[in-house]
């Protein structure tokens, strides 16, 4: 199953992937602020998220962390920018996304000719 969407990804490695979703944005101390009606996207070059209020920008190079948390929320961890968690709509893989950063993530750091398929043991699951 990772094979056959990795295989996809890479297919298709300048489209950008995004996703309708609401967002929390955590200043640390408690200090939280909701976002609705974002649009996050992942492309090659980073993770962005958009939104009336909102307008981040994360390059791969800058994120430090992420995970999934409970069934709908992916956790973003950044050097330059707080926390931000990001809740997906019900129907929506949150797995897929985070295998989607991981390929991106990797094809960052690599390259696109020293690109070495993800294991089981790399996505952390």
């Amino acid at each position: 199953m990772i094979d056959d969407y990795e295989k996809y990804v890479l297919a298709h490695i300048n489209e950008n992937f995004s996703e309708d979703v609401d967002i929390k944005v955590c200043w640390g101390n408690k200090r939280r602020h909701y976002y609705a009606a974002c649009t996050f996207g992942l492309s090659r070059d980073g993770i962005t998220i958009v939104g009336k209020k909102v307008d981040f920008t994360i390059p791969y190079s800058d994120l430090r962390g992420y995970g999934c948390q409970q069934k709908r929320k992916i956790v973003l961890y950044s050097y330059s920018l707080p926390t931000i968690i990001i809740k997906m709509k019900p129907k929506v893989s949150i797995y897929q996304y985070y295998i989607t950063i991981k390929i991106f993530e990797n094809i960052k750091r690599k390259g696109i000719n020293n690109y070495v398929p993800l294991t089981h043991r790399e996505l952390g699951f």
